[in-house]
């Protein structure tokens, strides 16, 4: 009794063992090629399921972490294509990637700071917006006003020069008119005398 109840443990215990390593190679397997058969996965129970995305996670982290030591040293930076966009980030005295944490120096502005000299410089810049508004009507008013004060200034030159003609003209009738009757008396007091 004592045998067949040892046979059966170590039968018990070898079945484990084969089904253990089965579940092993075929663990392997997936997490070498990272593809789990669809038939497979709807034999598996949700805490198996779970199981396995926990070792498939942590075999992306372990080659991802692998990789990252490998190639460290061998980082070469690579130049940016025609057309894309490339983020170069300054680098600290260790020659790691520099940091700074807003808040952590004593210089450093507050969140409320920050915001109120956004606010004042974009106010600043409306307002400089508007005075430049402002002073490009004025300049157009004044050229305006000053094209019409021309206009004005010509229209009266022009009338002061035609009075002006005119009484140049007046003046030489009337230069002419005495002219005229003076010539028309002696003329007149010439032919009388002679007759």
């Amino acid at each position: 009794m004592a045998n067949d109840y040892y046979e059966e443990v170590v039968c018990e215990h070898s079945n484990i063992l084969e089904s253990s390593q089965q579940e092993s190679t075929m663990l392997q397997q997936i997490l070498q090629t990272m593809t789990v058969d669809p038939d497979l996965l709807s034999e598996l129970s949700d805490e198996q399921k779970a199981i396995l995305f926990v070792k498939i996670r942590e075999e992306q982290v372990r080659r991802y972490n692998e990789f990252e030591k490998k190639n460290q040293d061998d980082r070469i930076p690579r130049k940016p294509k025609k057309g894309r966009k490339n983020v170069d980030f300054l680098l600290g005295k260790n020659g790691k990637e520099w940091v700074w944490v807003m808040g952590e120096h004593k210089k450093d502005r507050s969140i409320e700071e920050m915001i109120e000299l956004e606010i004042q410089e974009r106010a600043l810049k409306e307002a400089e917006l508007e005075i430049e508004g402002i002073r490009r009507q004025e300049e157009a008013e004044l050229a305006r006003k000053l094209e019409e004060e021309k206009e004005r200034m010509e229209g009266e030159q022009h009338q002061k020069e035609e009075e002006l003609r005119c009484l140049v003209a007046l003046h030489l009738l009337r230069g002419l008119q005495l002219i005229l009757n003076y010539n028309a008396s002696s003329w007149f007091h010439l032919l009388t005398s002679v007759l």
